[in-house]
């Protein structure tokens, strides 16, 4: 039976493993501490991820052939996102400050979007091609070759980031 589950925590350190759980959809507010979540990847299975991050550290990982819909909310702290190879996942997200960081499989294709960025910084990998302008140098649309065409793709939509930084990484789990 899929599940759809609320989890939250006020402070302390969790790990939280969902690795053996069928989800409808899952909720994860962390005010303080920290946080490691391991998500399912029942392959073919899809299913809606919110995660709440006010400050402290937050550790998401999903294995190989999750899909996922994911939004990321972050005052502060440090929150990374590790999605394993043949993931189908869109990941949108928005922060105030610290540290974004997001993990993908070598060869996985990539297309993210940077709707709005005030003074944050985002670390984009080597090898995306540009294929939309934005209005400022920061903003637009960027996707690995191929991407169109691809059978597993992951999308991150960057809607607002206020300060702090976004990094995306090829060659994670």
């Amino acid at each position: 039976v899929p599940l759809s589950l609320r989890f939250r925590s006020a402070s302390g350190s969790n790990e939280v493993d969902l690795s053996e759980l069928r989800l409808a959809d899952l909720e994860v507010h962390i005010s303080s501490g920290k946080a490691h979540v391991i998500l399912p990847s029942v392959v073919g299975q899809d299913y809606a991820t919110s995660l709440e991050l006010s400050s402290g550290d937050m550790d998401v990982e999903a294995a190989g052939g999750a899909h996922l819909d994911m939004s990321l909310d972050m005052s502060s702290g440090d929150a990374r996102v590790a999605l394993g190879q043949g993931s189908d996942a869109t990941v949108s997200f928005e922060g105030s400050s610290g540290e974004f960081s997001l993990e993908l499989a070598t060869g996985q294709a990539f297309r993210v979007e940077v709707k709005k960025v005030s003074s944050g910084d985002v670390k984009l990998p080597s090898g995306l091609v540009r294929v939309e302008e934005g209005d400022d140098d920061d903003e637009g649309i960027w996707e690995t070759a191929g991407y169109a065409d691809a059978p597993h793709q992951v999308l991150l939509i960057i809607e607002k980031l206020s300060s702090g930084s976004v990094d995306i990484d090829f060659g994670g789990i």
